[in-house]
């Protein structure tokens, strides 16, 4: 798939319209073109947002009959020319406007949600690195907010129990846990943790290895696979100059982004030895 062709599917894939054969070879490209990722996520995330922040207005009455008593009158004329003078007439502009203009008066009060919910763009795709990247993109935007703090043992209560693989707290050198959050995908437990290292979010995603490495409901590339088998760790750099690195911990799967060098990101990890 080139370029061209993945930005006019992205509409498709967002709204989860795609075909099996169709989304593994959009998912493929996206993790192989930075730039189309990008658009795709925003995309994604901008109709999560819309989703998340508007609300339905309830059309006044008033408004509501005329257009039914003017539905009746016109019941003559042509669908097309109805639609058309319709829109012609005096009440129709100042009510739409003043509908619009209520919705983004919603949008502004409402300000910055609270809700912890993922992404869009994080549930149209079951790559584990590209739900990686997107989710430690909208941490750093704040779409993303712990819904725990980041007490070690307030959240090792929180995730007691939730899911069939331990979740993993490693103590991040010159890092601060700030909290936790848990949701699933097509099934699967997820767990997230934040870390904050300087002015540095660091990212962490945990899942089940078997689930992964099926590759029914998550999945990652061949490349990424062979390596976790053969030395239990992947390290991926983007050119937006985000490191991702994976590594296996008993049944868990982890995987850890931040907008720093992979030596950075290691340091931040611990020992460069052994998975943590």
């Amino acid at each position: 798939m080139d370029c061209r062709s993945f930005q006019e599917l992205i509409s498709a894939a967002v709204d989860l319209q795609l075909t099996d054969g169709e989304m593994i070879a959009f998912r493929e490209h996206g993790r192989l073109c930075p730039s189309c990722r990008y658009e795709f996520e925003a995309e994604g995330a901008t109709k999560a947002l819309v989703q998340q922040r508007a609300h339905r207005v309830r059309m006044p009455d008033s408004l509501a009959r005329r257009i039914s008593e003017r539905c009746t009158a016109d019941a003559s004329l042509s669908s097309s020319q109805w639609f058309l003078d319709f829109f012609r007439r005096p009440f129709v502009k100042p009510a739409i406007g003043f509908a619009l203009a209520f919705v983004s008066v919603l949008l502004l009060l409402k300000g910055p949600s609270s809700d912890s919910s993922f992404s869009q763009a994080s549930l149209v795709t079951n790559d584990v690195i590209l739900q990686s990247l997107t989710n430690h993109q909208a941490v750093v935007e704040g779409h993303i907010k712990p819904q725990v703090s980041g007490e070690p043992a307030v959240l090792e209560r929180f995730f007691a129990g939730i899911t069939e693989y331990s979740v993993h707290m490693p103590p991040m050198k010159d890092c601060r846990l700030l909290g936790g959050v848990q949701n699933e995908f097509a099934g699967t437990k997820l767990a997230h943790l934040v870390y904050q290292h300087d002015n540095e979010i660091v990212y962490m995603y945990q899942t089940c290895l078997a689930t992964v490495m099926k590759g029914d409901r998550l999945c990652l590339s061949n490349e990424a696979k062979e390596s976790l088998e053969r030395t239990g760790r992947f390290s991926e750099s983007e050119p937006d100059g985000r490191t991702v690195i994976l590594w296996v911990k008993g049944r868990t799967l982890c995987a850890a982004v931040a907008r720093m060098s992979e030596d950075q990101l290691l340091t931040c990890l611990g020992s460069g030895d052994e998975p943590w």
